[in-house]
């Protein structure tokens, strides 16, 4: 088989390739879903609970201010305190403008009773107490022209907990109604916290996203090993056994098939590789019957050429009553085990046997050392074919002659060989035919070239009147104890 260059390649096969994509797609484009969900969840609940907080401080500015109105302070620190008794996690605080907290002392409602020359703010109010502002928030809150801020922090409640902490700073402004108790020389009254501790809330998206993360990993996993199960059935596998058969193939075993049930795409091509290889089994068996120069010819250009060749012929003597005496099934055998050796012995030789014509064989060598190879396969198939047969020694008579020949694909259009046709040919079959079993024949054409060369023993030259000559051809007798005898 021709052998073909293959570069180096990265050991990778399809079915990791199928995996990996299988698996990327589904990270990408699940997480990708997945990532942009739970961060568009936890942005929207984040800013729906900044908002909500926004709002209850407005609500909760407006229900101080009208507590305050009508000099009902002393609600208004009980509903702090009522706040923070419902739930720990929501802290209501009230700070005068300079930061300090409102009813920690007496200073505001003393300022206020002296305006109004009355005592409308009673100065032993219970005074709450509320933990230190964040300058961050306050001094937004107080600045003009004044805005309401929000933080987000790690901080601790009134009880020490630590929490996440969303706390938002209401200016209190101070309008005309309030100018009569807390006077005109001020815009800001004072600053309204309202904190909300979301760490429980933050946990619970913690937990939401880790519990998606691990379905998203689960179902990833899944997906993926049906996906991947699937593609091996339907695809891997089947291409895997493809690839198998055509590296066979390529070995020169075409036994093999694929199998491949389903009428689909890899089914098509499966069926198209047993094709392949059903006319690739056809062609190595036809290439039994075809010579080496037709193959050849096939394979590249299929021009007539002349060239010199030598022509080797052979013909087993006496085969005609080798055959009226023994079974068809001997003489068969011995004649396949003849042709066999004498193939085989023309090719170690470098020749190729042209065509067979019942017992007898055609060779053609060509090359610097035609001739030689020629003498020593003659030599070599002499001795053969005496232990070829089980039941009788064979003999063959061997002609051989040098010459220009022409070489063509000959033939009809849809039957041709490529082989040999000229005078030399004609001479060393003529030659073939005058030889006595066990006697190789060389004509003087090919004789002339062994002077000197590979230790031949030659006898002659012999007069032979050959068919189609005019003249006597000068003939030599190759002896057996030459070369190889």
């Amino acid at each position: 088989m021709a052998q073909i260059s293959q570069r180096k390649r990265i050991s990778f096969g399809i079915g990791a390739k199928v995996n990996a994509v299988i698996l990327a797609t589904l990270i990408v484009g699940f997480g990708a879903v997945i990532s942009y969900f739970g961060w568009s969840l936890v942005a929207t609940r984040g800013e729906l609970t900044r908002s909500t907080l926004e709002q209850e401080t407005d609500i909760l500015a407006a229900s101080i201010e009208n507590f305050m109105i009508p000099g009902e302070a002393p609600i208004a620190v009980a509903y702090f305190d009522e706040i923070a008794q419902r739930n720990p996690d929501f802290e209501i605080a009230l700070y005068r403008r300079d930061g300090s907290g409102a009813f920690s002392d007496g200073t505001t409602a003393a300022g206020v009773n002296q305006r109004i020359g009355g005592t409308r703010f009673p100065l032993d109010l219970k005074r709450p107490v509320f933990p230190p502002p964040d300058s961050a928030g306050m001094g937004p809150a107080t600045s003009l022209p004044p805005s309401n801020v929000q933080i987000e922090k790690d901080s601790s409640m009134a009880d020490g907990r630590k929490a996440r902490v969303i706390s938002v700073y209401r200016p209190l402004i101070n309008l005309p109604k309030c100018v009569g108790c807390h006077g005109g020389d001020h815009t800001i009254r004072g600053v309204v916290r309202v904190s909300a501790n979301v760490t429980e809330s933050m946990n619970a998206q913690r937990a939401a996203i880790g519990i998606s993360s691990g379905l998203f990993v689960a179902i990833v996993g899944l997906v993926g090993a049906v996906l991947a199960r699937f593609m091996r059935r339907t695809v891997v596998s089947p291409v895997k056994a493809i690839g198998e058969l055509c590296a066979r193939v390529a070995d020169g075993d075409f036994s093999g098939r694929v199998e491949h049930p389903v009428a689909d795409e890899i089914g098509n091509l499966a069926d198209t590789v047993n094709m392949m290889t059903l006319g690739l089994r056809e062609r190595s068996e036809l290439s039994k019957y075809v010579s080496g120069s037709t193959i050849s010819a096939i394979r590249g250009s299929q021009s007539s050429l002349r060239d010199r060749r030598t022509l080797l012929f052979s013909d087993i003597r006496g085969f005609t009553s080798f055959s009226e005496k023994y079974p068809a099934e001997t003489v068969v055998e011995a004649l396949n085990a003849a042709l066999d050796a004498q193939s085989r012995i023309v090719a170690e030789q470098g020749g190729d046997v042209d065509k067979f014509v019942g017992d007898e064989v055609m060779a053609v060598f060509s090359g610097e050392k035609a001739e030689e190879n020629a003498c020593a396969a003659a030599l070599l198939m002499h001795r053969a074919l005496r232990s070829v047969s089980s039941a009788e020694p064979l003999q063959i008579g061997i002609g051989i002659a040098t010459g220009d020949v022409i070489h063509g694909m000959i033939g009809s259009q849809t039957r041709a060989d490529f082989t040999v046709i000229g005078d030399a040919v004609n001479t060393a079959a003529r030659l073939c035919s005058a030889a006595k079993g066990g006697m190789t024949l060389v004509h003087s054409s090919a004789a002339h070239n062994l002077k000197g060369k590979g230790g031949f023993t030659l006898k002659g030259p012999y007069g032979m009147g050959l068919k189609g000559k005019k003249d006597r051809q000068a003939v030599f007798v190759l002896e057996a104890g030459g070369k190889d005898a």
